[in-house]
């Protein structure tokens, strides 16, 4: 079997569908299937929302929020219901969130088989979404669907295969639509004195409107963008919005076309055309833009437009804003003055002073400017104007957009891909041919970014974008230095429609590859637009190569991790991050040819991904889910961990004893390998050993190589450092106490103190005190050092002082000889601090006697106190 990954790559050269619904009706109707099971979502606090968003509708500088995003994992393996049906499996979900004006998902792990079809409907079947098959699989697994109007929906997967082996779909977000996204004025959000685009007012720019389109944004936010043309003139779906709009992933945008009322006349409109997905080409902050490219082409159907523009910076005369304001339907306003170069918020713009007719709201950030060529010349960034103070916009500059220090942070890479240079582009409308003949070359299919196979059998996707209808074509096509080769199309295709060509099986080199496809001789004649007839494709292959599975748990701090996969020479083949979800288990299906690399990840902050802020770690999996290599994610700015593939059908299943105190060495790595030819395993460990397992280990990586008749592997295995057992030493009066459990010693300045083994110590001199404690573990902790400066017990002076019977089990006596009267102030602790007695003694010149009562008391260690005017003496008694 071939195995085809996707990657970022990919979409250079070739695109995946995007959430393009396809024709089909769901199974579950009628009576028979009854209601599925339902999942309840969280009632958001309205009041609360309403409050933040009559703030933050006053700022065009962010999306328009529409709804609240509920992270979740719902798959068919933990809930919904199942059903066995002809060909195959029926999972339903329900989904309910009470009160909610609409709900809109984002699906994950979406890897749908060949037959599977994806439906969103409501309980009554009044509005479906889909179907959604393997044409919408994309390679990060994430596919994000448009809102469906209420507050229940029901998810249908027809899985074309047993119950026990449904895979491919799950759902990851549940987005809770709390205001109108759905409506327009009347039902909708915006203003009153927006015009709708279909008004007498819209009707010149009845071209440029379709290149305008609402983004949802996040899943819960709306902004507006537009199609934009390059001067290749070759439908590439390039896509213009604002800086400001980004957050989260691209991949996970709708772009919803056409969505306007189809008269001047408020009506609900019914399009539902949209497309799920893009890829963050470039932006800049500088003039607030954003080119993104969309995860497919808009189909035919959506009658979209590639809007023109012009990059000289020359002052228009006059100009048109087409928006979506406050997710309402498509409006058009209009501005009779020239617009002024200003700055604001930071970004160059064009200043609107005041618009003679409509307006724009928060939800039109992003949309398009035109001049009265009905070119683009920038995108909203923010300003005050709305219908009651109609004053102040501000566009980033399409101009100062061009220009910049990378093709990441420009335009001019993306929408001049042949360096022409020209100031003025007009727009391309894909729907009306300008020439007899035009075929184009559309789409490379049936090759990924990385392919684990030594053939590839790519497909040509080609348009006939001429007037006449397309009856024979040349299909020429290279694969690396290899001779071109040709082919001979020939069919009957009408304008705009599009058909593919299978090639011929092509050998792969190890590495990096390049497929080079073109069309020309349409109908046996000159093509009239040779800039579209031609695509390449690089990407990757292993011959001999093998799947393997990155697993990151993510930490608090999910922005903070990236990761790449290096070879032995430095050359990254996989890149990943930063991630959006907190807490949370990502898998990677990538595929890598023979021998050794390293996965380097990498915490922005330097604190790792474990143990301060969440439990992350990584673990490499081999084909066969063994883990190959694994780290737990205690590091600071990066850590690297070695690993090795190879085609070996064996598993190590290693078992793991970590250290049982800090850099101790009693920790161990076993292995029992399995599943290889026979029981002849050797090992090469890093250490020096031999053996199949190793013992006395301190904490550390430690590398194995595995041979089973004469297939390899090298994995790695991590041991973690507990935390070292560090005691604690707090003082109450003249006595020190530990916290910690087990046996003591006690040290002044670092010599032992002898006898001093219990959890309290009564200082009798100044210094430094450290106490030593073993667990029950046979851990070793050493406490840091505690400085006594303010101790002089021996300034009493008391002659002849003695202290009986040592131990005690009833009565403490105390004699001695003083010279003068004096009352003495005394003291009785435990070694836990605790004050057990308090009082006075009448000290008198002569001899002195003293009696304390301890029956009763627990047998132990007691410290007594004596404080007079001169100073203070002390002593240790036993009870038993």
């Amino acid at each position: 079997m071939r195995l085809l990954l996707l990657g970022a790559a990919a979409l250079l050269s070739t695109l995946a569908w995007g959430q393009i619904a396809h024709d089909g009706q769901p199974m579950a109707s009628g009576s028979k299937w009854g209601a599925p099971s339902f999942v309840t979502t969280p009632t958001p606090n309205l009041a609360q929302l309403a409050a933040q968003d009559d703030r933050n509708d006053q700022d065009k500088a962010q999306p328009w929020r529409f709804g609240v995003n509920y992270d979740v994992h719902y798959h068919p393996g933990n809930s919904g219901t199942l059903t066995q049906v002809a060909g195959g499996t029926v999972w339903r979900l329900g989904i309910h969130a009470p009160g909610a004006v609409s709900i809109n998902l984002l699906f994950e792990d979406y890897n749908v088989p060949a037959g599977a079809r994806v439906f969103m409907y409501t309980p009554d079947q009044q509005i479906v979404r889909g179907a959604f098959t393997e044409e919408n699989n994309k390679s990060h697994g994430a596919l994000a669907t448009d809102v469906v109007e209420g507050d229940s929906l029901i998810v249908e997967y027809f899985y074309p295969g047993p119950i026990s082996g449904i895979h491919g779909l799950g759902i990851k977000r549940i987005t809770y639509g709390y205001r109108g996204l759905d409506k327009f004025k009347g039902y909708g959000d915006s203003g009153a004195c927006n015009n709708n685009v279909n008004c007498p007012v819209g009707v010149p720019w009845s071209v440029e409107k379709r290149s305008v389109a609402i983004i949802l944004v996040g899943g819960n936010g709306a902004c507006t963008g537009a199609m934009v043309n390059n001067t290749a003139n070759n439908g590439t779906p390039y896509f213009l919005t604002a800086d400001h709009c980004l957050g989260g992933s691209v991949a996970n945008w709708v772009f919803r076309f056409n969505w306007e009322a189809p008269t001047c006349a408020n009506a609900n409109p019914t399009n539902m055309q949209t497309v799920s997905g893009s890829t963050l080409r470039a932006s800049n902050g500088g003039s607030d833009f954003a080119l993104l490219e969309l995860s497919s082409a808009p189909p035919a159907s959506y009658n979209v437009y590639y809007a023109g523009w012009d990059k000289s910076g020359n002052t228009p005369i006059e100009q048109v804003a087409i928006h979506h304001p406050s997710g309402d339907i498509k409006k058009i306003s209009f501005d009779d003055d020239p617009a002024q170069q200003a700055l604001w918020g930071g970004a160059q713009c064009w200043h609107i002073l005041d618009w003679e007719d409509g307006t724009t709201e928060p939800g039109s950030s992003g949309s398009p400017l035109f001049d009265q060529n009905h070119r683009i010349i920038g995108q909203l960034y923010g300003g005050t104007a709305s219908c009651s103070n109609n004053i102040d916009d501000y566009y980033g500059r399409f101009d100062v957009s061009w220009d910049g220090t990378s093709a990441s942070t420009r335009l001019k890479d993306w929408l001049d891909p042949g360096n022409i240079a020209v100031d003025t582009l007009d727009g391309y409308d894909p729907n009306s041919p300008t020439m007899a003949l035009d075929a184009s070359s559309t789409q490379i299919l049936g090759i990924g970014s990385i392919v684990c196979d030594s053939i590839a059998d790519p497909e040509l996707m080609f348009t006939n974008r001429g007037f006449d209808t397309l009856t024979s074509v040349q299909v020429h096509y290279q694969i690396n230095a290899a001779p071109w080769q040709t082919s001979s199309w020939t069919g009957s295709l009408l304008t705009l429609d599009s058909d593919t060509v299978s090639l011929p099986s092509m050998m792969l080199v190890n590495g990096l590859n390049t497929l080079t496809v073109a069309v020309s001789a349409p109908n046996g004649g000159v093509d009239g637009n040779p800039l579209n007839d031609t695509l390449s494709l690089s990407f990757t292959a292993f011959p001999n190569g093998t799947t393997m599975t990155v697993e990151i748990q993510t930490d608090d701090y999910p922005g903070e991790t990236t990761w790449e996969i290096v070879d032995s020479v430095g050359t990254v083949i996989y890149q990943g991050g930063p991630y959006s979800n907190p807490n949370t288990n990502h898998l990677e299906v990538l595929c890598l040819g023979d021998g050794c690399y390293d996965f380097i990840i990498y915490d922005s902050y330097g604190d790792g991904i474990c143990c301060f802020f969440g439990s992350g770690y990584v673990n490499l999996l081999d084909q066969n889910g063994a883990v190959m290599a694994s780290h737990n994610g205690q590091f600071n700015l990066q850590a690297t961990v070695p690993f090795c593939m190879s085609g070996c059908s064996f598993s190590d299943n290693p078992s793991l004893d970590d250290p049982t105190c800090f850099d101790v060495a009693d920790g161990s790595i076993q292995l029992a390998p399995s599943g290889g030819t026979g029981t002849n395993y050797t090992y090469s460990w890093s250490n020096g050993s031999n053996a199949a397992s190793i013992f006395n280990l301190l904490a550390g990586t430690y590398t194995c190589t595995i041979t089973n008749d004469g297939c390899s592997v090298v994995n790695s295995y991590t041991l973690n450092n507990p935390a070292p057992f560090v005691p604690t030493i707090s003082q109450n009066g003249f006595t020190l106490f530990t916290n910690a459990s087990g046996t003591y010693q006690w040290f002044r300045d670092g010599v032992q103190i002898s006898g001093a083994n219990t959890s309290s110590y009564l200082v009798t001199q100044n210094g430094t005190y450290t106490v030593q404690v073993t667990d029950i573990s046979g851990c070793i902790g050493l406490s840091s050092g505690y400085v006594v400066s303010n101790i002089s017990w021996e300034s009493l002076q008391l002659a002849g002082f003695t202290a009986f019977p040592q131990p005690t089990s009833e009565q403490l006596n105390l004699r001695w000889e003083s010279a003068r009267n004096e009352s003495l102030q005394i003291q009785v602790r435990n070694v836990l601090g605790q004050l057990m007695y308090e009082g006075v003694i009448s000290m008198e010149a002569g001899s002195n006697q003293w009696s304390l009562d301890v029956r009763g008391w627990a047998t132990g260690t007691y410290h007594l106190h004596l404080i007079g005017a001169e100073g203070n003496k002390g002593l240790s008694f036993i009870v038993k």
